[in-house]
């Protein structure tokens, strides 16, 4: 990946602090000596696609988190695209005309077709 590319983590690892310590506490009670951190719910939960996609069934994995958990997992997932290839990267590109070092990104070649399509810019 180029240096340049923007990052997610400032987002993302804010939110995880967030949303869950209250889910690794849960679990650490229920399961003495497993003492996850934060991360580890995380990856926890990337454990449920993953094992529903290979056994073609719904995981066991996925009912160990309530509905309101996997909605701020989800919106994890939404600020980890959102600051890698998001809006957030070609707005500066839009605003200056200029090429920035996150060109390559897909959400640049999309707006780019977009704009090919359409036969303006945004601002002119």
């Amino acid at each position: 990946m180029c240096p340049q590319a923007g990052t997610s983590s400032a987002a993302t690892n804010a939110w995880v602090d967030v949303f869950t310590p209250e889910i690794a506490d849960r679990i650490n009670a229920a399961a003495p000596g497993a003492k996850l951190k934060n991360d580890d719910v995380v990856n926890l939960m990337s454990l449920c696609p993953f094992d529903t996609v290979a056994h073609e069934a719904p995981s066991p994995w996925c009912d160990l988190f309530t509905l309101e958990e996997w909605a701020s997992y989800e919106y994890y997932g939404d600020l980890n695209d959102y600051y890698r290839n998001g809006w957030v990267i070609i707005v500066p590109v839009i605003l200056t005309r200029s090429p920035q070092p996150s060109t390559e990104s897909r959400a640049l070649k999309i707006w780019t077709e977009a704009r090919a399509r359409s036969g303006r810019w945004i601002r002119q």
